[in-house]
């Protein structure tokens, strides 16, 4: 049973390397996270250690990172999310690396009761950078708008 755990264990570990998948676990109840990968951090383009003792409250930290114009619908969903009207979201959003550049990320948070009808105590946040998949997608709308104007023009 010991060996399957671990087995199992192993292999989640090599499918989140080998996708580049952030995680944040999250205490709602002490505010204060329990748990921050590496890959999360490199996100932002900062060290884990750098983010961890250089940062009081990382959701705080987190959530001042998110570009203006993504902020609110987030902040609605993880309302919905701390209230228990729903379990989980998935988002696009943009956040501001270290170099003030902003980079695309797919957001999905869950989030983890004790039991049904009990308030959320932690929340699972996980992070993939989608940034190349993005600018790519901007790249092939502008050039069928082109594509289009030209077309009008003829």
């Amino acid at each position: 049973m010991k060996d399957d755990v671990e087995n199992t264990n192993v292999r989640l570990q090599i499918v989140l390397n080998s996708a580049k998948v952030g995680i944040f676990e999250y205490d709602v109840v002490e505010r204060k996270h329990v748990y921050l990968n590496t890959h999360w951090s490199e996100i932002f383009g900062f060290e884990k250690n750098y983010i961890e003792s250089n940062t009081r409250d990382i959701m705080a930290w987190y959530e001042n990172r998110i570009h203006v114009d993504d902020l609110e619908k987030r902040t609605r969903l993880y309302e919905k999310l701390l209230l228990g009207k729903i379990d989980e979201y998935n988002l696009e959003i943009r956040v501001l690396n270290s170099s003030d550049e902003y980079k695309w990320v797919k957001s999905f948070s869950k989030a983890v009761k004790e039991s049904e009808g009990q308030s959320v105590k932690k929340i699972i946040h996980t992070l993939v950078d989608i940034s190349n998949e993005k600018e790519k997608t901007f790249e092939v709308e502008a050039l069928k708008n082109k594509l289009k104007e030209l077309d009008t023009k003829k």
